[in-house]
């Protein structure tokens, strides 16, 4: 998740907070790995369990899709 200058990771264990934004971690993986899914929020494509219109599920989690972002959604 985007949080200005910072981004929040969330994992089954623990969440992080990094000193980089949402793009520059995102670039640190290959293509597969990371989707971004909203201008804050990007998730591992390994994680997703559902999708909807509007929304994804990666287990608990309720994530958003945003407009400009549902063609890259597209292959699952």
């Amino acid at each position: 998740e985007a949080m200005q200058d910072y981004t929040k990771i969330v994992t089954a264990q623990k969440n992080y907070l990094t000193l980089s934004t949402l793009g520059n971690f995102i670039e640190q993986f290959s293509d597969n790995e990371l989707v971004r899914v909203h201008r804050s929020f990007a998730v591992s494509t390994k994680k997703i369990t559902e999708k909807r219109t509007n929304e994804l599920f990666c287990g608990n989690y309720l994530i958003p899709i945003g407009k400009t972002f549902k063609t890259a959604l597209s292959n699952f």
